[in-house]
């Protein structure tokens, strides 16, 4: 609830700084829009569906022990990679 809270609040207070401080040239490459789509997408749409599908399909206590064992498993997959 408190992250959802904070994206309303950010989305407000920092259009008006980026406005006045930041340089307003946006290239937008190739691999820029890929790597946005693919954040938008990805984790954002996709990874909300599987884990409400989650909770629906084994309940909110395992899923939020799944949840808590991602980090562990990333450490996992990026140590395995040759």
């Amino acid at each position: 609830m408190v992250v959802g809270l904070q994206m309303p609040v950010g989305s407000v207070t920092v259009p008006p700084f980026a406005l006045f401080l930041e340089n307003q040239v946006i290239a937008w490459p190739r691999s820029l829009t890929a790597a946005f789509l693919y954040t938008v997408f990805a984790p954002g749409i996709i990874a909300t569906i599987i884990w409400f599908n989650l909770v629906v399909r084994i309940g909110a206590l395992r899923a939020s022990m799944f949840h808590f064992l991602n980090p562990f498993f990333g450490v996992v997959v990026a140590a395995a990679k040759p």
